[in-house]
């Protein structure tokens, strides 16, 4: 009994426990705080690309193909004919 109230003791005094006890709180709230920073961005990249969607989509002659690069506007028609561009 008395190696057990021993052992108590230098637990008791011991700095292991709440050492480990505060970094695991701190690793708890670092890992909140980055699962809320990723939403948000996220969030806010989809809000935004949906913004930029609906704008195109509302500009008169807007077309999948007004968006191609130039050096794909520049290659000739499948008809064999010069394109637009050329």
């Amino acid at each position: 009994m008395k190696n057990f109230a021993l052992k108590l003791k230098r637990f008791l005094k011991s700095e292991d426990g709440p050492t480990a006890v505060e970094y695991a709180v701190m690793l708890s709230l670092i890992i909140v705080v980055c699962i809320t920073a990723v939403s948000a961005i996220g969030t806010n990249a989809a809000s935004t690309f949906t913004q930029r969607t609906a704008g195109r989509e509302a500009q008169p002659g807007a077309s999948r193909r007004a968006t191609t690069s130039r050096a794909c506007a520049r290659r000739p028609s499948v008809r064999g004919k010069p394109s637009a561009t050329s």
